[in-house]
């Protein structure tokens, strides 16, 4: 229902619903939708078991999947979050020693390359 909210609200022009409507989030319309709202609040809640992070990022994993292989590469892909595990196992609290800025380069890029793997895989 607050998914329809601020609509209802622009078409009565309600002032008072239109800033409720703004402060309610919509769990519906974001990437990721209710299954990302849990997986962060699971995350905060075992945020000092390693091991209960790896397992509550496989049961999200699985849950993407959706219970099929299809399209794993193209379109359902949010499966891939398992990846996540790797640097999770090997951080050792401690900052490391590398260039911030070398994120801003890789994040962007890998994503580029993520996007060609699967259009290619797709022709």
């Amino acid at each position: 229902m607050t998914m329809f909210l601020p609509i209802i609200a622009m078409l009565t022009q309600d002032l008072l619903l239109v800033r409720i409507a703004i402060m309610i989030p919509s769990y519906n319309g974001g990437g990721g939708g209710i299954l990302a709202v849990a997986l962060c609040v699971d995350m905060y809640l075992v945020r000092r078991f390693k091991w209960a992070q790896c397992v509550v990022i496989a049961l999200a994993a699985a849950i993407t999947t959706g219970g099929t292989l299809n399209n794993l590469f193209t379109t359902n892909y949010e499966w891939m979050m398992v990846f996540a595990i790797i640097p999770i196992m090997l951080y050792n609290g401690e900052r490391g020693k590398g260039s911030k800025y070398f994120f801003y380069l890789f994040y962007p890029a890998h994503i580029y390359i993520l996007y060609l793997i699967s259009y290619f895989m797709s022709r």
